[in-house]
């Protein structure tokens, strides 16, 4: 019976992680983030950046509280909280910047009596871009009260409670990495049909980035 409503409480974990992927600011910031290349592969490459510097920062905090007794300092949360709505509208921000860049750089081509243009842009995401782990930790540190606040009582030893924030960002991170699929192959598909589609998308995240980002400081 025991072992039975661990299994069940342990699968609630990786669901509640799944659900917490898909919070407003999660969803907002990985989808500006990705804005920065057209590559479809874009979304899931920063949806699993986010995700491990957001786990990862959860892991320390729960490994620190339940084996240790150390909590976070209060202003840390809250600090984290108020740069989460910063880094949002600068997220929001810089894809304007981007689009700016973009209508700045065009190139007209003649081909005989084809005139047209384009824009040469990066297809592939910069490997060693490390601002979607800091995001997700500062996401992590955000969330972590909530977060750790929805560690089972009855979870005593301090590994079962390790293990179940573990199984919680294995959800977030299953949760991210599916919405990164998702915004990947939906980008790919404007792109497609579209170009001028495309940057309208960007142009409505933007928006929606810095609205959230300004409500989001005003509220914390």
């Amino acid at each position: 019976m025991a072992d039975q409503t661990l299994t069940a409480i342990l699968a609630l974990s990786f669901v509640l992680g799944l659900v917490h992927a898909f919070d407003a600011d999660h969803v907002v910031a990985v989808s500006s983030l990705a804005q920065r290349s057209r590559g479809w592969k874009a979304g899931i490459h920063y949806a699993f950046r986010w995700a491990m510097g957001h786990g990862g920062v959860l892991l320390m905090v729960a490994i620190a509280a339940s084996s240790f007794r150390w909590q976070l300092p209060d202003y840390v949360p809250h600090s984290a909280e108020k740069l989460v709505g910063v880094i949002l509208i600068a997220a929001g921000l810089s894809i304007f910047w981007n689009l700016h860049k973009q209508r700045a750089n065009l190139h007209i081509h003649r081909h005989g009596d084809i005139v047209h243009a384009h824009l040469a842009t990066a297809e592939k995401p910069n490997s060693h871009d490390h601002s979607p782990i800091l995001v997700g930790i500062v996401h992590g540190l955000a969330g972590s009260a909530p977060a750790l606040a929805l560690i089972p009582v009855s979870l005593y030893k301090p590994y079962m409670a390790v293990g179940y924030m573990l199984i919680f960002s294995v959800g977030v991170l299953v949760g991210m990495v599916t919405f990164g699929l998702l915004l990947g192959r939906f980008q790919h598909f404007l792109l497609l049909r579209s170009p001028r589609l495309f940057d309208r998308s960007r142009l409505i995240l933007g928006l929606i980035a810095t609205a959230l980002g300004t409500l989001w400081l005003a509220n914390s």
